[in-house]
């Protein structure tokens, strides 16, 4: 989940993608070994990317750092819902 809201701040927003693109670059993703999802949220949430999208460390982290600054309120609880029920692909598919 990533705070796109204001209570980061637009200024203070390149130190979050760049903290979450330092922790994935220490991952081994792959389909078989780490998969990684990404929502981002202000006013509103929605997913970046689901599990399966990206299939390599280095993907993963450009898709990071391309996650825009939204603003607006922090809807941290629509961001939780929308990770649940979204981001594995396998459940989305199941909830349609």
């Amino acid at each position: 989940m990533i705070d796109a809201s204001d209570s980061i701040r637009i200024e203070r927003f390149p130190h979050v993608t760049q903290l979450l693109v330092s922790v994935v670059e220490q991952m081994d993703v792959g389909p078989e070994r780490v998969r990684v999802g990404a929502v981002k949220f202000a006013d509103r949430a929605s997913v970046q990317f689901h599990l399966d999208r990206y299939s390599s460390t280095q993907d993963v982290m450009t898709a990071l750092e391309r996650v825009t600054f939204v603003g607006g309120r922090t809807n941290i609880s629509g961001a939780i819902r929308m990770m649940v029920l979204y981001v594995d692909t396998d459940t989305y598919i199941n909830t349609q």
